[in-house]
């Protein structure tokens, strides 16, 4: 990306994805961000849930977290006080999940920031707007968008979508609330700051997108022409070949025994002839055919 940011300094007072990811695309963009931990309760994703195998966490920490310059320090110790004033005067802007109490341990609340008349931004991190506990998994199914997700499962256990979606829609909420505040900020040469919702901003995202009453979502494996199907070896072929000369391609490439016009049929039989022959295709020999062809096809290796 481009250094459109360079010279902005970042101070991440966040933990877990939303946060700290919208401080990464803020330091992808050139800012550079100190991210700053109480040695008391670090980071959850550095080490994982206490007592509980989770193989995630650990790696996004890093992948987050990897460019930042980590500092922690004892939030409670003076001495460790006075370094984190000093660094929050010389910053710009602030995105913090910090309960208000610590944060006027160290000059990081709204009075004292307002009070040093600079451009100032400022972004609050919350749940939801009753401060109330909230995870991925409850704003995806309060904003309505697990409903689609569980629309073809009929099983008594159905695993949540692996990737925290509500989380990632959020920290680009995130990322664009703290550009927005440090714009008003230096023109009106004062602090600003923000408060943000996880789940108002999934609630918001979402409701672009869902619809009501009865629909076929092409996006949701509705037609053939946009869809995931096994190959031979057990791994998949993802197919988005929504344009009517992409699936003319893919009928011929891969030589299916359907017409054109099949491309946005709702047969189930279109759909059972497409898989059978794909899966006497084995991931390599899917590669092969695909290679140096663009018609929105690809091959998911295991």
């Amino acid at each position: 990306m481009s250094p459109l940011l360079a010279g902005l300094r970042v101070v991440d007072f966040s933990s877990r994805l939303p946060g700290p990811m919208a401080c990464s695309y803020l330091g992808e963009l050139g800012a550079t961000v100190v991210k700053i931990e109480d040695i008391h309760h670090v980071d959850p994703f550095e080490c994982g849930i206490k007592n509980v195998e989770t193989s995630e966490f650990p790696v996004w920490y890093k992948n987050i977290n990897g460019e930042k310059n980590i500092i922690r320090y004892d939030f409670k110790n003076e001495s460790d006080q006075e370094k984190i004033k000093q660094l929050i005067a010389g910053s710009h802007v602030f995105i913090s999940s910090l309960p208000e109490k610590v944060e006027k341990l160290i000059d990081l609340d709204q009075t004292t920031l307002n009070a040093l008349n600079l451009p100032i931004a400022k972004v609050n991190v919350h749940a939801n707007i009753d401060r109330t506990p909230m995870h991925d998994l409850n704003a995806l199914a309060q904003s309505g968008a697990l409903k689609l997700y569980l629309e073809d499962k009929d099983s008594e256990i159905v695993r949540p979508p692996f990737l925290p979606l509500a989380g990632m829609v959020f920290s680009k909420q995130l990322a664009l609330e703290a550009t927005s505040c440090w714009i008003k900020a230096l023109s009106e040469k004062s602090f600003v700051q923000t408060h943000c919702y996880l789940l108002d901003s999934f609630v918001s995202a979402s409701k672009k997108l869902q619809l009501e009453g009865e629909f076929s979502y092409l996006h949701y494996g509705a037609y053939p022409s946009y869809n995931i199907y096994r190959l031979k070896d057990h791994s998949y072929l993802a197919v988005a070949a929504v344009e009517e000369h992409f699936f003319k391609s893919f009928i011929e490439i891969f030589d299916l025994d359907i017409k054109l016009e099949d491309r946005f049929s709702k047969s189930v039989e279109v759909l059972k002839k497409i898989s059978s022959t794909l899966q006497t295709f084995s991931s390599q020999n899917a590669m092969d055919l695909l290679k140096n062809v663009d018609i929105c096809v690809d091959v998911i290796t295991q």
